[in-house]
């Protein structure tokens, strides 16, 4: 791949983990230089699809900075 941007980034990590291998995605994503909310919303997603829900908590809360309230939930 000539040019690797995170759009690039998200479609390979989405691409691993509909094919079955999280493992793979999760290696690529910690890998990643620069991460944006389509990044974690696709490792939550594949954790999800992949029956993975707390690994999915995971992604979530670390997607959000400590000590931010998430007003949308309550």
């Amino acid at each position: 791949m000539p040019k690797k941007d995170v759009v690039s980034w998200n479609a390979i990590i989405t691409g691993y983990w509909k094919n079955g291998c999280l493992q793979e995605s999760k290696r690529l994503f910690e890998s990643m230089p620069i991460r944006n909310v389509v990044s974690w919303n696709s490792m939550i997603a594949g954790c999800v699809e992949n029956e993975m829900v707390d690994e999915a908590f995971n992604y979530f809360f670390g997607l959000c900075p400590r000590g931010t309230l998430l007003l949308g939930m309550l």
